[in-house]
């Protein structure tokens, strides 16, 4: 009693028909596993192409079930039962890789394969438990020849297929409507059209999964928090490129009156919520409309909608609150390398005079060393120190002083990463991201010979990935299903680069991007 729990997933030990079998009309499907099932999952996970018309019924017995159709069946036609990944044992066990019984109506059984594997962008990791979904057509409103999903290493395989061509796209399909949503990751086959063949020697191509996100932030909400400060919530992460408060439109509902936006905001824990700092309103109808310049991370325009709201009658009593010291560490000295800045995070804008009174910068002997500040959200401010390579930055507070120091990295303390991209040319876009970060480090675009080099660099781990920037606009784009536009030519280090002070350390593998002549590059 008290042992480890089973993880074993179920198997199927039995089926009716037999795979493989040929010339068969079966009146019934039975499928026999080690373990009993949860029946709910086995209803979502059960597949069958040709869809059979007519209803499905499903009766248990054990661990056995039983699917009977409505329908004949078809004369001379493949039939794939699929069990795919959704499927759990009573304890929960999932599949690690879909289950496949195949039979035949008629004298002989398809024996072609569409393989490959769904793979994350960011580092090329295996992207598990999505959809496959093989269409004789780019007809999204088809039901699919064929449905699979992808096992825990990302591969899939579509096995006992008619030899044709296939349009094969991956969907994390989280309504189960077999259709692409504007919201769902996908990922768009390397190349148009895939044929199925009875080769399983080849090796399987990647679709990359991404999201193609073509709708604008909106204004979710406006909730009034005090008579002269406004909480603003998007439908998505927004993007400030300038902090412009003229640029929003505060006006009365009923007589359109307009008022001033003084101030705008935001806060580094929160990419969903801005902050106005208003006229004082009272609490009749208002309406806001957005700074028009705003957009969410892929560079979406914001919706130009008015929101409404009902102002507060409510004295504003938030006072300024210093939040911290960035970047965070738990050190007594910060490394900082050339890209990065010392910064101070408060809870809203703060005055230049207010920040003079509060902040002060000295160097290892003490004396005040001069700075400037700047901002792009309203709460946290950079500071340019531009004397010497120690900097210890104090904030006086009401009831005490904090102080944090700063060292900046020396050309002694850095190194560089070096590689190649295949194919060269300033198309190709090269990142670095920290071994354990998912934001990217540095950009660089590779020479014509594929040449790139990252120097400078603070002694840690990173990850590497180029991809062919075809438009030009410094990001990954996963392509489109309809139209059909191929992803983005993309390639991954799979393993970290360490960065050793004084030294290049230069990538032993190289970076190989789908080649020039690919239809990757036709599309």
């Amino acid at each position: 009693m008290g042992g480890p729990a089973d993880k074993t997933p179920p198997a199927l030990t039995e089926s009716t028909p037999m795979n493989e079998s040929v010339e068969v009309n079966p009146e019934f499907i039975r499928l026999t596993f080690t373990d009993y099932l949860d029946e709910a999952s086995f209803t979502q996970a059960f597949s069958i192409t040709p869809i059979p018309s007519g209803q499905r019924r499903l009766s248990w017995r054990g661990r056995s079930v039983t699917v009977r159709f409505d329908d004949e069946w078809r004369d001379s036609t493949t039939y794939v039962i699929t069990l795919d990944t959704r499927l759990r044992s009573w304890r929960g066990v999932g599949l690690l890789r879909p289950i496949i019984v195949a039979f035949a109506t008629g004298p002989v059984i398809d024996q072609g394969h569409l393989r490959g594997r769904a793979v994350e962008p960011l580092r090329g990791g295996a992207a598990e438990g999505l959809s496959v979904f093989a269409l004789d057509s780019q007809d999204l409103e088809a039901e699919p020849s064929y449905v699979t999903s992808t096992g825990e290493d990302g591969q899939f395989d579509l096995s006992y297929v008619r030899e044709a061509e296939y349009f094969v796209i991956v969907l994390d399909d989280a309504n189960r409507n077999r259709r692409p949503d504007p919201t769902e990751r996908f990922a768009v086959p390397p190349q148009p059209w895939i044929r199925a063949s009875a080769d399983t020697t080849a090796p399987r191509a990647a679709w990359v999964i991404g999201r193609l996100d073509t709708l604008a932030p909106a204004i979710d909400r406006v909730r009034a928090m005090s008579a002269v400060r406004l909480s603003v919530r998007f439908t998505e992460a927004i993007m400030m490129s300038q902090r412009r408060a003229d640029q929003w439109t505060l006006a009365d509902s009923a007589t359109g009156v307009a008022r001033n936006v003084q101030q705008v905001y935001g806060r580094l824990n929160d990419p969903l919520m801005l902050f106005l700092l208003t006229d004082s309103l009272d609490d009749r109808t208002w309406s806001l409309s957005p700074d028009v310049t705003l957009t969410d991370s892929t560079g979406n325009g914001v919706a130009i909608e008015r929101a409404f709201f009902t102002g507060r009658v409510r004295e504003d009593t938030t006072r300024v609150r210093f939040l911290g010291f960035l970047p965070e560490a738990p050190a007594a000295e910060i490394p900082l390398s050339p890209r990065d800045y010392p910064s101070l995070e408060f809870n809203q804008p703060v005055a230049d005079s207010t920040i003079a009174r509060m902040v002060q910068v000295s160097d290892s002997l003490g004396q005040d060393i001069p700075f400037s500040t700047s901002t792009m959200s309203g709460s946290v401010y950079r500071l340019t120190i531009d004397h010497g390579d120690y900097a210890r930055v104090t904030v006086h507070l009401p009831k005490a002083d904090i102080s944090q120091g700063y060292r900046r990295l020396t050309a002694r303390d850095l190194g560089s990463l070096s590689g190649v991209a295949v194919p060269g040319g300033t198309q190709i876009m090269v990142e670095l991201f920290p071994e354990h970060g998912n934001r990217p480090y540095a950009q660089t675009r590779a020479d014509d010979a594929g040449m790139f080099l990252f120097d400078q660099l603070p002694a840690e781990s990173f990850m590497i990935r180029a991809f062919h920037d075809r438009n030009g606009n410094g990001r990954w784009d996963a392509g489109a299903i309809s139209p059909f536009v191929a992803a983005e030519p993309i390639a991954w280090l799979s393993e970290p680069l360490s960065v050793r002070p004084r030294w290049d350390t230069a990538a032993a593998d190289t970076l190989r991007l789908i080649p020039p002549d690919s239809p990757y590059y036709r599309n």
